[in-house]
């Protein structure tokens, strides 16, 4: 059995379109640690996330948290979660303390800093880097966020512009609640935060991004949490959410998608890998059948060859059999169409995790695919996997 055939996905599913695990008994809740940049979007997709897992989704946290209750020293603490989306500095924090699976980051939005006022104030005219300064010297109060946005604010942005003494004094950290909801009341007559933060408050009006010159921009990304209780489903949870599945969403709420969706031809063989990903995800080797060619070549990791799609159908059953957990993914970097002929290349990476005797073996490697328009319809003709990497058993050093 080849090693490419057995290798499970902690790489990003970024154009992911849908993505479910498929071993049903096995299902379980999906519990989803959100900073609160991403809040609204996450808690619009909710429904139809549910929907497409078939699991329930348990919301742990929509803010980061300061302190004690943030969500980085919870995890800390060891409580249960399968996922986490944080912004990406916080991410790669956590990551380097093994608290989140290195590799199953994926990007799912960038976030800039708004100003808002209350309902029914005057906007300032903040456009030009000027106009923010002079927005900023005549406020009478100034309230920004603990994140990273108020940080910005607060320890960069105001020393830039030469005037953080006459700022900080009349500025105030909010902490436990949005922004938006301390301008609302009054207690501050301008605030600075994620403008995915901002809109969703009554009682505010916002008055538009800080300037280019000004501005600072933070991705929000996902990742499967190491001690995850679901792990599949965390995987499939973060497939949906960068997939075009949530682009509206996303956008909606003054966010920008991390992956915008490439139109025509090679789109669509981004999405129909997608769909490939979800069939294997599922076990469902009937599935991936039907997106290879009658003629279909596959080059295994292993150097083993099997030709036709009824061939490989049936490897891809038997090793969904013999190995229960088998799961991986292929993640296309590179995808060339020449459409005169009616074929395309693809060019990738493909990174996986498959339970050995003597333990949890971590894989990748590279591939490339042809692929062959057919009746409207982009097929895998060929497929060629080269291993780069293999840790955790003694099967990496088993040479095939």
């Amino acid at each position: 059995m080849s090693i490419e055939s057995r290798v499970t996905t902690t790489v990003a599913l970024v154009l992911a379109l849908v993505l479910v695990h498929a071993d049903l008994s096995a299902a379980g809740d999906i519990k989803v640690m959100t900073s609160g940049a991403f809040t609204a979007a996450y808690l619009e997709l909710v429904p139809e996330l549910e929907r497409v897992t078939g699991e329930k989704v348990i919301t742990l946290a929509t803010s980061m948290g300061t302190g004690a209750e943030s969500i980085p020293a919870r995890l800390q603490r060891g409580e249960p979660a399968d996922v986490v989306i944080v912004a990406d500095a916080a991410l790669d924090d956590l990551a380097a303390q093994g608290i989140v699976i290195t590799g199953s980051r994926v990007d799912l939005a960038r976030s800039a800093i708004g100003m808002a006022v209350r309902a029914g104030a005057p906007k300032p005219d903040i456009s030009t880097l000027e106009g923010l300064k002079q927005a900023l010297l005549q406020a009478k109060s100034i309230a920004y966020s603990t994140s990273v946005s108020g940080i910005y604010f607060s320890t960069e942005l105001v020393q830039r512009l030469g005037i953080a003494d006459q700022v900080l004094a009349k500025s105030r950290r909010v902490e436990r609640e949005r922004v938006a909801a301390v301008v609302a009341r009054g207690e501050a007559e301008i605030g600075f935060q994620q403008i995915s933060e901002l809109l969703p408050v009554p009682g505010i009006d916002y008055v538009g991004p800080l300037p280019p010159e000004a501005q600072r921009e933070t991705v929000f990304a996902a990742a499967v949490v190491t001690h995850a209780k679901n792990p599949n489903g965390a995987r499939a949870a973060i497939g949906f959410l960068a997939s075009p599945n949530a682009v509206r969403a996303i956008t909606a709420s003054g966010l920008e998608p991390a992956a915008v969706a490439l139109p025509g031809d090679e789109q669509r063989i981004r999405e129909a890998r997608a769909r490939s990903n979800a069939a294997i995800a599922k076990r469902d080797a009937e599935g991936i059948a039907r997106l290879w060619t009658e003629t279909v070549h596959v080059v295994s990791s292993t150097s083993a060859q099997t030709a036709g799609r009824q061939a490989n159908r049936e490897r891809m059953a038997r090793q969904f059999a013999s190995r229960p957990d088998t799961i991986y993914v292929r993640n296309p970097s590179e995808i060339q169409v020449y459409a005169a002929w009616d074929v395309a290349s693809e060019r990738g990476d493909w990174t996986g995790r498959w339970t050995e005797p003597d333990g949890a073996l971590e894989i990748g490697g590279t591939y490339q695919a042809q692929w062959r328009r057919i009746d409207g319809h982009w097929l895998i003709h060929a497929e060629v996997f080269v291993p780069t990497r293999c840790t955790g058993s003694a099967y990496c050093s088993q040479r095939p």
